[in-house]
C-alpha cells in the first residue's frame, strides 16, 4: 500500500513520501499563483483551479488567499464557494451548495447581524 493510499484511508502514513511531497509542492505553487490573481482574472483563476481542484462542479469560486495541502483529493459540488483563507487539509468532499436568500442577507447586513458559518471536517 502506498503512503498516499494510507493517507486517504485514514491510516498512519509518511508525509515525507516522495509522491506526497511532490503533490504538496504542486498544490502550493498553484495556490500561490491563484492568490496572486485579481478577481477580474476569472479565466486565469479557473485554469488554475482546474489543475488544483480537478474534482469540482461548475461555478466553484474561492476568494483569495487559499491554501491547500494537496487539492487533487478535494471534491466539490456545483456552485460551491468559499471565503478568504480556505485551508482544506488532505481530502474534503462537499456535495451540495448553499443558496443564500439575498433579501434576507441584505436585511441582516442592514441590521448589522452578519451570519457566520464554519465547518471543520475531520477526515
Amino acid at each position: 500500500m502506498t503512503e498516499k493510499e494510507k493517507m486517504l484511508s485514514g491510516q498512519l502514513y509518511d508525509p515525507a513520501d516522495k509522491e506526497l511531497t511532490e503533490l504538496r509542492l504542486k498544490a502550493r505553487k498553484l495556490a500561490r499563483k491563484y492568490n496572486n490573481t485579481d478577481e477580474d482574472q476569472m479565466q486565469e483563476r479557473q485554469a488554475l483551479l482546474s489543475e488544483l481542484v480537478p474534482n469540482r462542479g461548475t461555478g466553484t469560486t474561492f476568494l483569495a488567499p487559499i491554501h491547500f495541502d494537496y487539492g487533487c483529493f478535494i471534491s466539490l459540488g456545483e456552485e460551491c464557494s468559499a471565503n478568504w483563507n480556505l485551508k482544506p487539509l488532505k481530502s474534503l468532499t462537499v456535495t451540495t451548495h448553499y443558496m443564500v436568500d439575498t433579501k434576507l442577507l441584505q436585511k441582516l447586513r442592514n441590521e448589522r447581524v452578519i451570519p457566520v458559518c464554519s465547518f471543520y471536517p475531520f477526515i
